[in-house]
């Protein structure tokens, strides 16, 4: 009768030992996964920002093809001799 009892402690000991294991890795396995939730949130977060920023400029660019506008080539500047732009009096 003893050693069944010391057995059967022995059995439920080693029982409760798996499990604590066993919740520990799943709640390492979780906060790994939560970790890697934020990482690909906020990187979809930064998709969605650019594609925003690349479809709006597509369609920039078919509103200035609507209106025929022509991309500029060549850029020349005024050159200004004087200091002053206007004369006093």
């Amino acid at each position: 009768m003893l050693f069944a009892s010391i057995a059967g402690i022995a059995i439920l000991g080693g029982i409760y030992a798996f499990q604590v294991n066993s919740m520990t890795a799943d709640a390492y396995t979780l906060a790994n996964a939560n970790n890697r939730l934020d990482t690909l949130m906020q990187a979809n977060r930064d998709l969605n920002s650019n594609y925003s920023q690349q479809l709006s400029f597509h369609e920039f660019e078919g509103v200035a093809q609507s209106l025929n506008f022509q991309k500029v080539e060549n850029v020349s500047y005024v050159q200004l001799t004087k200091t002053s732009v206007a004369q006093r009096q």
